[in-house]
């Protein structure tokens, strides 16, 4: 959510001031995720300023929600690495959201988070 409002904010030609940065933290797209959660809130402020800063550089591409490559295929090309560093018997890389029967299957797959890029959901059993 708050690269969404930082996305909107950047289109139409916010100045990321002060006054802007306080705004975020009682903004309508965010307090859902932390009125309740003072982790959240509290982390919200460092890493919005983080996000500007990289809009300063990069622009609109800082808060793009998406990565510029797909990163299943890169789980998968370091299949080999990933296997042998970890020590794993086996490794999957699976689509979002799990199908009905891997969730019944596997109950803890339900309980995840949702994947968001850098950040795949992973279960090991």
């Amino acid at each position: 959510a708050t690269l969404t409002v930082l996305a909107d904010a950047a289109s139409c030609g916010t100045q990321f001031d002060k006054d802007f940065k306080k705004s975020l933290l009682t903004h309508a797209q965010l307090t859902p995720f932390t009125l309740h959660n003072p982790l959240a809130k509290r982390g919200l402020l460092p890493f919005a300023q983080f996000k500007i800063d990289e809009l300063k550089v990069r622009g609109l591409e800082a808060v793009e929600q998406s990565l510029p490559f797909d990163e299943a295929l890169v789980i998968r090309a370091c299949h080999t690495s990933l296997h042998a560093d970890m020590a794993l018997e086996s490794l999957e890389v699976l689509p979002w959201p799990p199908s009905d029967e891997l969730t019944a299957l596997l109950p803890a797959v339900a309980k995840l988070a949702a994947p968001t890029p850098g950040r795949p959901a992973c279960v090991f059993f």
